[in-house]
Protein backbone atom coordinates (compact mmCIF):
# COMPACT_ATOMS: atom_id res chain seq x y z
CA UNK A 1 0.00 0.00 0.00
CA UNK A 2 1.30 3.45 -0.89
CA UNK A 3 0.16 6.34 1.24
CA UNK A 4 0.51 9.74 -0.39
CA UNK A 5 1.93 12.53 1.73
CA UNK A 6 3.19 10.19 4.45
CA UNK A 7 6.90 9.50 3.84
CA UNK A 8 7.45 7.54 7.08
CA UNK A 9 4.53 5.15 6.47
CA UNK A 10 6.81 2.20 5.72
CA UNK A 11 8.69 2.69 8.99
CA UNK A 12 5.41 2.44 10.94
CA UNK A 13 4.17 -0.85 9.44
CA UNK A 14 6.08 -3.15 11.86
CA UNK A 15 4.91 -0.98 14.76
CA UNK A 16 1.29 -1.24 13.60
CA UNK A 17 1.48 -5.03 13.12
CA UNK A 18 3.03 -5.55 16.57
CA UNK A 19 0.36 -3.38 18.19
CA UNK A 20 -2.49 -5.19 16.46
CA UNK A 21 -1.06 -8.56 17.47
CA UNK A 22 -1.08 -7.50 21.14
CA UNK A 23 -4.49 -5.78 20.88
CA UNK A 24 -6.94 -7.96 18.92
CA UNK A 25 -9.82 -5.66 19.92
CA UNK A 26 -8.28 -2.77 17.91
CA UNK A 27 -8.78 -2.43 14.17
CA UNK A 28 -6.58 0.09 12.33
CA UNK A 29 -7.77 1.30 8.93
CA UNK A 30 -6.71 3.88 6.34
CA UNK A 31 -9.51 6.10 5.04
CA UNK A 32 -7.97 8.24 2.32
CA UNK A 33 -6.41 11.23 4.04
CA UNK A 34 -6.55 9.86 7.58
CA UNK A 35 -6.07 6.77 9.77
CA UNK A 36 -8.57 5.41 12.26
CA UNK A 37 -8.34 2.99 15.15
CA UNK A 38 -11.58 1.34 16.16
CA UNK A 39 -11.37 -0.01 19.70
CA UNK A 40 -14.10 -2.54 20.51
CA UNK A 41 -15.34 -2.29 24.08
CA UNK A 42 -18.04 -3.95 26.18
CA UNK A 43 -20.45 -1.05 25.67
CA UNK A 44 -19.65 0.00 22.09
CA UNK A 45 -16.58 1.34 20.34
CA UNK A 46 -14.08 4.16 20.62
CA UNK A 47 -12.82 5.67 17.36
CA UNK A 48 -9.57 7.63 17.22
CA UNK A 49 -8.61 9.49 14.03
CA UNK A 50 -5.22 10.94 13.12
CA UNK A 51 -3.71 12.35 9.91
CA UNK A 52 -0.69 10.03 9.94
CA UNK A 53 -0.11 6.45 11.02
CA UNK A 54 2.78 7.55 13.25
CA UNK A 55 0.48 9.94 15.12
CA UNK A 56 -2.20 7.28 15.51
CA UNK A 57 0.32 4.76 16.84
CA UNK A 58 1.68 7.36 19.29
CA UNK A 59 -1.85 7.92 20.62
CA UNK A 60 -2.70 4.22 20.87
CA UNK A 61 0.54 3.43 22.66
CA UNK A 62 -0.07 6.29 25.10
CA UNK A 63 -3.37 4.63 26.06
CA UNK A 64 -1.64 1.40 27.11
CA UNK A 65 -0.52 2.98 30.37
CA UNK A 66 -3.98 4.33 31.20
CA UNK A 67 -7.64 3.59 30.84
CA UNK A 68 -8.48 3.46 27.12
CA UNK A 69 -12.16 4.05 27.75
CA UNK A 70 -11.79 7.32 29.65
CA UNK A 71 -14.39 9.87 28.57
CA UNK A 72 -11.61 12.43 28.14
CA UNK A 73 -10.15 10.23 25.42
CA UNK A 74 -13.39 9.11 23.80
CA UNK A 75 -13.80 10.55 20.32
CA UNK A 76 -16.95 8.70 19.23
CA UNK A 77 -18.93 6.19 21.24
CA UNK A 78 -21.95 4.29 20.03
CA UNK A 79 -23.48 0.85 20.64
CA UNK A 80 -22.06 -1.92 18.53
CA UNK A 81 -24.29 -2.99 15.65
CA UNK A 82 -23.22 -6.63 16.11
Amino acid sequence: MTVRGEPDYGDQVPRRLAYQEKHPNVRIIYLGPHWQAIIREDQGETVITRSALRLLMDKLESLDGGQATSTALRVISYPSAL
